[in-house]
């Protein structure tokens, strides 16, 4: 479970800068950016890959982390993707847009999983690993992904609501998210703890 952990903390600290831009001018001189190519210092595949290592390590634990694996292995190689047509081709164009919706939706469903999981693996062994929490920040995380939906609606009431509701999903996002990270240390921490203990008393066994 702690490769879990630090897999999510590898995703937050996802860095790219924007190079090689090419530029084009309309009749009246105003200049738009036709393509741009990004390159990420800390790709988000390897944040994948590392949570992948760790959610191998709980299959014999939930039947969530079986179901799991195939969702993370499958942003695995989404993110491995973007990656390198990020760098080839125009980083606005429709494709990347168009996956990037998609890939929202996998990983709420992915975090769903994790957490189901978790609460699994709290039944298994007996040890409290914050699943009720997780699950509930994970609501707040899958209302945040649903309203940014119907976001577009709020252009044709007003430039203002567009401006607050972009400012509230930050700030409720990142509150969330720091929430989650901080469940997963102790669980992971527990979890950890609980492994050596039972690692201690195999080989006090095995004397």
């Amino acid at each position: 479970m702690k490769k879990i952990f630090w897999g999510k903390i590898a995703l937050i600290f996802v860095f790219s800068f924007t190079y090689s831009k090419s530029f084009s001018y309309d009749m009246f001189g105003q200049q738009t950016v036709v393509s741009s190519h990004t390159i990420q210092i800390l790709p988000a595949f390897i944040g994948w890959m590392i949570i992948l290592q760790g959610v191998n390590e709980m299959l014999s634990y939930s039947d969530r982390f079986v179901s799991l694996k195939k969702f993370v292995s499958g942003l695995v190689v989404y993110s491995l993707i973007v990656f390198i047509l990020n760098m080839i081709i125009n980083s606005e164009g429709q494709l990347l847009k168009s996956l990037s919706f998609i890939a929202t939706f996998v990983i709420v469903y992915s975090d769903y999983l994790l957490y189901k999981g978790i609460i699994d693996t709290e039944s298994k062994t007996g040890l409290y690993l914050r699943g009720d929490r997780l699950m509930m920040k994970f609501k707040i995380s899958l209302a945040i992904a649903i309203s940014t939906i119907i976001s577009p609606i709020l252009v044709f009431i007003s430039p203002l609501l567009v401006f607050v509701y972009a400012a509230a999903v930050v700030v409720v996002t990142l509150v969330n998210e720091i929430l989650i990270l901080i469940d997963l240390y102790n669980a992971q921490k527990t979890f950890t703890e609980y492994l050596w203990t039972k690692d201690d008393v195999i080989v006090e066994i095995d004397m």
